[in-house]
């Protein structure tokens, strides 16, 4: 048992000696609001890569709605993860301009969760019921995947007239009568200014940037090796 366990320290050491430490990794690290957060995204600051922009949670909508709830109770939700490089990446599949944006390794998911329930996108339908109290989370008001029960049940509105334009959320108030419901309604809209903390990876080429990705990959799935 203790060889088997040498032969494989041995060889995760050999393996995260080609990786950057994170001493030799430049990170800054900043708290953005979501709505900050969605306008770097549409504006182009912000650019997903094409080998992680498929959308996942289109088939696990469940991960979405959590991911709305932890936002609307105050629950943690994890970082996003940019790299800002000072120099442009040499891709022939991207303009000159998209070349020099920021890149996102890793949030992806929930940023274009976020666009796609703003948008009404019909992938991901994400609802709210402030009538309803959720009894697993002790909170107050519902948030649910569009479903045959919801159509069939009262009080459900598209979380993306809350979060959307002001004209979608005064529509949504005036069909309200409710102060409470109101005030559970504008504790959703809140959502906008919650804050999520964002790692900035910075001044790294392409290549040790991609080893660095790696490497914090194997580290998130519970892979046992530390740097």
């Amino acid at each position: 048992m203790l060889e088997h366990f040498n032969m494989i320290y041995s060889l995760a050491v050999s393996m995260t000696s080609h990786y950057p430490s994170q001493s030799m990794l430049k990170i800054k690290t900043e708290d953005i609001t979501i709505s900050k957060i969605i306008e770097n995204y549409r504006s182009g600051l912000w650019s997903i890569p094409e080998s992680l922009s498929d959308y996942e949670w289109k088939k696990r909508k469940s991960k979405a709605a959590t991911f709305i709830a932890n936002l609307y109770q105050g629950r943690p939700v994890s970082s996003i993860m940019i790299w800002e490089s000072p120099e442009a990446i040499n891709s022939d599949r991207e303009s000159e301009a998209q070349k020099h944006v920021a890149r996102v390794l890793d949030g992806q998911q929930k940023i274009m969760t976020l666009c796609k329930v703003i948008d009404g996108a019909s992938d991901v339908k994400i609802l709210f019921n402030p009538r309803v109290t959720d009894g697993n989370r002790g909170s107050e008001g519902q948030i649910r995947v569009e479903s045959t029960i919801t159509k069939k049940s009262e009080g459900w509105v598209d979380v993306g007239k809350v979060l959307g334009s002001k004209e979608d959320f005064c529509s949504v108030l005036r069909n309200e009568e409710s102060d409470e419901h109101w005030v559970r309604f504008l504790q959703m809209r809140e959502i906008l200014n919650r804050e999520i903390s964002v790692v900035k990876y910075l001044e790294h080429d392409y290549v040790s940037i991609a080893k660095a990705f790696e490497l914090w990959k194997m580290k998130k799935k519970g892979a046992w090796i530390s740097v």
